[in-house]
């Protein structure tokens, strides 16, 4: 049973040394993008859950926010229109 172990122990310890010279054919491009993250609480729960995203991501989210926000207005509108045109009829 202890040589099993040893045996363990031995492997990973060689997992966990560092390899001196990395392989030449990977190479890494461009920068990594900050992520902001905020904390939110989702719809039945109380718990908070943090959620990270680019800042390009963020603001794509408040423009598709918006536009819903924007197009329920514009419903309303609509209806409030079609209400009086019927109303006067």
């Amino acid at each position: 049973m202890a040589w099993i172990l040893a045996a363990w122990l031995g492997a990973a310890a060689l997992q966990a040394v560092p390899v001196a010279n990395p392989p030449s054919d990977v190479t890494v491009t461009g920068k990594a993008k900050k992520k902001i993250c905020e904390r939110s609480s989702t719809l039945g729960s109380i718990i908070p859950v943090r959620v990270c995203k680019t800042p390009e991501e963020w603001e794509e989210i408040r423009e598709r926010a918006l536009a819903a926000v924007q197009q329920m207005q514009q419903d309303q509108l609509n209806r409030q229109n079609a209400e009086r045109i019927r109303a006067k009829n």
